[in-house]
């Protein structure tokens, strides 16, 4: 069958943005939002069928629509609507009772994270992932015309979308330039393209690629080399969009690093009280929900190395194995340990932490300062108490603490690293500390289980990112 046989259409009806809001209120109305949150595909329906009035298309799933077959919606705006957009996802995402968990801005993409409100995170089917791309594309090239993809747009049940041969040809472009396999069902859509509109694929592809455009789609060329001919072919057909582009970038990376859209949380407690578990389930249950991503650091940036390096390759691997560097204690080395402990942190935040969390990254520390606070001697640190609290404010707080604790005998059978005296003296402590930082969470591993525990710290994430007024 070809493959637009089932386009209903060929245009796009348009309406005054002056009509926007009665639109608005007459297409979520159908779904009775004051009475239940919408479904995810009736969200998706909703949403789609909006951008017809304000010019922005949809990208995938037209064989499918109204459902929703991937995890996210790709959607395509016009210059005039690009501020516009998002205000109107926002009012859309209200009037059904969902929340915005985050809004990332990555240059010529805009990521919206969204969330219903009866959610208690355990379901994808509760979660939508919005992008909203300026210009299309990959590893900062310009790799196709919009003008030309916007003159074949083509409505289905009432929903712009690209025409089917471009969306497939766009999706392939996307991959094979930033260097990534496509996926099965990309390339099954591709191979019927090319059989339905083989002019047409071809013209896309050359335009991107070159003339040897063919010659660089088989398989063993590499990555760098069709990354270069576009950008070759950007610089000589579309050099006002590569502009644009690149400006866009620039601007929308400096205001995201002033006000990052990602999380910084730390994951602290003894040995054996499970960490690694915990953070093993949280990283599967935030990716694409309260983050885009999940970067883990243990105890501190380590923008700074760990002076141990600086000992030949035998010698320091036996050091650190046997923590014999840090057993050789003395006033200048403790005072020369804590401060590269906090000017790490300092200059690491800015130059590794800040750019991952404006990114809409969760970064999460396996140990943080606190751990420092309980043991200090674990890192050949031996100064008064009264010291370690004064640094420990001199350093960027996570923006949720995590403390996990278990009775001490649970620990000693876990790990025979803490005699049980040890531990129950060092619970005691974490209990204290994790006491004076407000809003932290302290979790018991020995009565929930670990799937249990990350649940409760995802929707701890995800309440920094609801509004705390609620809807009339």
């Amino acid at each position: 069958m070809p493959i637009c046989s089932f386009v209903i259409g060929c245009g796009v009806s348009r309406m005054p943005h002056s009509h926007s809001a009665h639109s608005l209120s007459a297409t979520v109305k159908t779904t009775d939002p004051g009475l239940r949150p919408v479904s995810k595909p009736e969200l998706y329906s909703i949403l789609a069928r909006r951008f017809a009035v304000d010019h922005a298309y949809l990208w995938r799933d037209p064989d499918v629509f109204p459902k929703l077959a991937g995890f996210d919606m790709d959607v395509i705006v016009r210059g005039k609507s690009w501020k516009t957009i998002p205000t109107l996802i926002t009012e859309v995402l209200d009037q059904c009772r969902w929340s915005i968990l985050a809004n990332v801005r990555r240059g010529t993409v805009h990521t919206l994270l969204a969330m219903r409100d009866s959610s208690n995170g355990s379901s994808d089917d509760d979660f939508l992932q919005i992008d909203l791309h300026r210009f299309l594309t990959a590893s900062g090239v310009p790799y196709v015309d919009l003008s030309t993809l916007f003159q074949r747009a083509v409505t289905i049940d009432s929903a712009p979308f690209l025409c089917p041969a471009d969306g497939a040809t766009v999706s392939i472009l996307d991959s094979v330039i930033t260097g990534h396999t496509p996926k099965p069902q990309k390339v099954a859509a591709f191979a019927e393209a090319q059989r339905v509109e083989p002019d047409r694929v071809s013209y896309l592809l050359r335009r991107a690629l070159g003339r040897r455009a063919d010659a660089l789609l088989r398989a063993g060329v590499p990555p760098r080399r069709i990354w270069y001919n576009s950008f070759i072919q950007a610089l000589r057909r579309r050099p006002v969009t590569f502009a644009l582009a690149l400006w866009l970038t620039m601007t929308e990376r400096a205001s995201a690093f002033i006000s990052p859209a990602g999380l910084m949380m730390s994951i602290s407690g003894p040995d054996g009280v499970g960490k690694s578990t915990l953070m093993k389930h949280l990283s599967r249950l935030v990716e694409r929900k309260v983050c885009l991503g999940v970067q883990v650091y243990h105890s501190r940036p380590y923008l700074i190395p760990r002076l141990a390096y600086l000992l030949p390759r035998d010698r320091r691997i036996r050091t650190l194995a046997t923590r014999g560097y840090e057993k050789k204690k003395s006033p200048l080395k403790s005072w020369l340990r804590l401060t590269i402990l906090v000017v790490d942190h300092l200059l690491g935040y800015w130059v590794k932490i800040r750019p991952q969390l404006a990114r809409g990254k969760l970064v999460i520390f396996d140990r943080h300062f606190l751990d420092y606070r309980v043991d200090p001697q674990i890192r050949g640190i031996d100064l008064h108490p009264l010291v370690l609290r004064r640094a420990n404010a001199l350093i960027p707080r996570p923006d949720l603490q995590v403390v996990l604790l278990a009775g001490a005998e649970t620990l000693f059978a876990r790990k025979k690293e803490l005699e049980v005296r040890e531990a129950a003296k060092q619970l005691d402590l974490y209990r204290r500390f994790a006491s004076e930082t407000p809003g932290g969470l302290v979790l018991d591993t020995d009565y929930s289980a670990p799937e249990e525990l990350a649940l409760r710290v995802f929707n701890r994430l995800a309440e920094f990112r609801v509004p705390a007024t609620p809807r009339p």
